[in-house]
């Protein structure tokens, strides 16, 4: 919600996407970089000033799993509802499979680029995506850290490395409008399941076995 809220009123970099199937050229406001860089400061002030610790996040780990698949699978069927209106652009997907139209419409998604109050919800979802990921590997650090009193050199790495990965990704992030996500995938449950649980969920697993090597 946060995040979203952010998308809406912090600057962003305005970026024309490519040719979508209906010809036109959508215009994007990229403010990755900025929610990217303000996430740092608030949870950085927050550890020094205020004794944050996002150690929680692991120990809870289980419950924010669920309650995340909820949310995964609410926003989905109100993604299914709004992509009915009138005037909704959509493309055909999961031709030949044997599945009732509704179905194949929540899970491929019956809209090719929802907007709500003028953000890409498309691209708006990376944000929790993959901060969200960025914080689950953070928060590995931080249970090693009270664990032990120090982070041990695969922990570093591994934040290291995902820091690199995530850095580069908002520095080129305009680079996702050239994505087949983008430009030709309707917007619906297969990618917002993957983009709220799976990625950062399943991509951080690793902290789980480096945070108890001493």
């Amino acid at each position: 919600g946060l995040l979203f809220v952010g998308a809406l009123l912090l600057p962003g970099v305005d970026r024309l996407g490519y040719a979508l199937p209906s010809g036109d050229r959508k215009p994007y406001k990229l403010t990755g970089m900025t929610l990217f860089f303000y996430t740092h400061i608030v949870v950085g002030i927050g550890t020094v000033a205020f004794g944050l610790s996002l150690s929680p996040m692991i120990t809870h780990f289980w419950s924010l799993l669920i309650v995340t698949n909820i949310v995964a699978f609410s926003w989905s069927f109100a993604l299914y509802i709004w992509g009915k209106r009138e005037g909704a652009e959509s493309l055909s997907h999961g031709e030949g499979l044997p599945l009732p139209v509704w179905l194949k419409d929540i899970w491929f998604g019956n809209e090719l680029n929802p907007t709500w109050l003028g953000v890409d919800i498309k691209m708006f979802m990376y944000q929790p995506s993959l901060i969200g990921v960025g914080l689950f590997v953070a928060a590995f650090a931080y249970l090693q850290f009270e664990q032990l009193g120090t982070l041990t050199p695969q922990m570093i790495c591994f934040v290291a490395f995902w820091w690199i990965y995530l850095w580069t990704h908002y520095v080129k992030e305009e680079f996702m409008l050239s994505t087949w996500d983008v430009i030709s995938e309707n917007f619906g449950f297969m990618l917002v399941w993957g983009d709220l649980v799976y990625v950062p969920f399943f991509y951080c697993l690793p902290g789980g076995w480096i945070v108890g090597q001493a």
